[in-house]
Formats: C-alpha cells, structure tokens, sequence
C-alpha cells in the first residue's frame, strides 16, 4: 500500500501543456467554403463622389439641437420608421417619442 501511495505521489498532477493545446489555427482560419451557399449577382459597386456638400450657418451644431428643434417643431411627425421583410412600414417612432427615449438614456 505505502509503495502504491509513493507511486501516486510521484505522478504529475496536471496533463503536460502539449496534451491541452493543439496546433490547429491554420485550419481554424480557413473556413471551409459550402457548395449550398448563394453566388454573388451583379458586377461590383464603387462608390461614386459626388458634390461638395453645402452647409448652412442656420443648422443646428449637434444631433442634440437638431432633436429638440424638431421635437418642438413637429412633435408627431416621424423620425424612424422601420421597414419588414415587405419594404412595408412595421414600426415607427416620432420626434417626441426618440427625444424622451434619448432623455432618459442620456441621464441615466
């Protein structure tokens, strides 16, 4: 038993760091391409520039103005609309109700 017991004791009592990491990023890093995936349609985009954008002296200098400008202006009015899977208008949120929401984020 005590021979036993010594035996035990003069086993490590962790795994060597080999058996626990194993050499597979590259293999991680390619990421097998599947045949059921869509193709990509059409030719590639490039983005386009356009005019030098004018701005006005008379805009508001933060979104925060801009916000309340509106929401003073025409509170009923929407700000945000969200569109489904349709293009059909499923949620919208007016300039009242994104200035009391940003309001009450703000101050927490």
């Amino acid at each position: 038993k005590i021979l036993a017991l010594v035996n035990t004791l003069k086993r490590p009592k962790r795994k060597p760091m080999k058996e626990y990491y194993e050499d597979n990023e590259e293999e991680l890093a390619i990421s097998p391409i599947d045949p059921l995936s869509p193709k990509p349609e059409g030719g590639i985009s490039v983005p386009s520039c356009g005019e030098q954008l004018i701005v006005s002296s008379q805009w508001p200098k933060t979104f925060l103005v801009a916000l309340q400008q509106h929401a003073s202006q025409q509170p009923r009015a929407n700000a945000i609309t969200i569109l489904d899977e349709q293009t059909k208008p499923s949620q919208t949120l007016t300039f009242r109700e994104y200035m009391k929401y940003f309001q009450k984020r703000r101050w927490k």
